[in-house]
């Protein structure tokens, strides 16, 4: 798996983007991950570079997810978690912090769906009672962040 892979990401631009958010960067390659094409960032590639600096990567993507909020794809987002299930599932917890960042990622998500329903769909409704879906999402968003807490406190894996 640790071959180049043609029109894919080089070990080189990935340590590159790893090492910029390190120096501080972050809303830099917060930026560019925007427009990032989310297959290169999948877990097949660049096995051997994630694997050699796991830790790294680890802090990398934690650091990139927690400053984004909800602006990167939802494809993209895929892509950066799967990792934790391919390449970081060897170290101590890494499925749990996956998880955290995939419910927090959610949670970001269903308030931009709320007030987009709120503005634009509410606004429309001809039901007669037209918060339904608000309170409903709102709902969800408290679901969420109860899920992101409680697996954030649940005890560490041996």
């Amino acid at each position: 798996m640790g071959e180049v892979m043609p029109d894919r990401m080089r070990d080189e631009e990935l340590a590159d983007f790893v090492e910029r958010v390190e120096r501080g960067d972050v809303a830099g390659v917060v930026a560019d991950l925007i427009s990032a094409v989310p297959e290169d960032w999948g877990h097949g590639y660049n096995w051997d570079w994630k694997e050699a600096n796991s830790e790294r990567f680890d802090k990398f993507i934690q650091t990139v997810l927690a400053a984004s909020g909800a602006k990167l794809s939802l494809e993209l987002v895929t892509e950066l978690l799967a990792n934790y299930v391919f390449v970081l599932v060897d170290q101590p917890d890494a499925t749990d912090r996956g998880l955290v960042m995939w419910g927090r990622y959610l949670a970001a998500r269903v308030d931009e769906v709320t007030e987009y329903v709120t503005d634009v769909m509410v606004t429309y409704s001809k039901s007669p009672d037209a918060s339904w879906p608000t309170a409903d999402l709102e709902e969800i968003a408290r679901d969420s962040a109860k899920l992101s807490k409680r697996l954030s406190q649940r005890p560490t894996a041996d």
